[in-house]
């Protein structure tokens, strides 16, 4: 999950932009929406549901921007293109580990309405569990280490709160809400995601219940 800048050719490599409303197109609506595509819709609409709403995580966004909703609304949502993505493991002289989830979203710092946002079709957004692999300094790949569940801020990966905290996540990018990340081993995303949380966790937590009840 991390702010990044994509390339014009980037943008028309998705897989399955889904417009907000108001971009919707006859093509896009005939077509017929993948698993990955209504995940989206659902994670957007829980987005939405926060935003039009008077609460704290609210209050915080329009800190940077005062139509905050407005500016998610307009956002289009992507899917990456699909490649083998694995949980990378390093391990120091003491023997301790530190691992690297892949990325969930992508951004532009500051990019505004109407911007593209990008979800990894193999990260967290989708995605529960992935293979472990060793990695020296500089990404050289050692060995295969077993399997390691995905989270987003403590959320399981593929879950709904997981889901809204990426979106969430990148509409602060979007916004300018939160400083500039990237997938290195820095911790920056991470910090930037507990930032999120420590002002809208309840209200993540609270929309998905209700998206869950409301299924039943």
């Amino acid at each position: 999950m991390f702010s990044k800048s994509v390339s014009a050719l980037a943008a028309i490599a998705f897989l399955g932009v889904l417009p907000g409303p108001r971009q919707a197109s006859s093509q896009t609506s005939q077509k017929k929406p993948t698993k990955n595509e209504v995940a989206v819709a659902h994670a957007r609409e829980r987005v939405l549901a926060i935003l039009r709403e008077e609460n704290g995580c609210t209050a915080w966004f329009r800190e940077a921007d005062p139509d905050a909703a407005g500016v998610f609304e307009s956002l289009q949502i992507g899917i990456a293109k699909k490649k083998q993505e694995f949980v990378q493991r390093t391990t120091n002289e003491r023997g301790e580990h530190s691992y690297r989830h892949p990325w969930g979203g992508r951004s532009n710092q500051m990019a505004g309405p109407g911007s593209l946002v990008q979800v990894n079709p193999d990260g967290p957004f989708f995605t529960v569990t992935l293979p472990v692999v060793e990695t020296r300094p500089g990404g050289q790949i050692l060995f295969f280490g077993g399997f390691r569940i995905l989270t987003v801020g403590g959320f399981p990966g593929d879950s709904p709160e997981a889901q809204t905290t990426i979106l969430l996540h990148e509409l602060a990018h979007v916004i300018g809400r939160i400083p500039e990340d990237d997938d290195s081993w820095d911790g920056r995303s991470s910090r930037n995601t507990d930032e999120v949380l420590r002002n809208c966790r309840g209200e993540i937590v609270e929309t998905a219940q209700r998206a869950s009840h409301a299924s039943r």
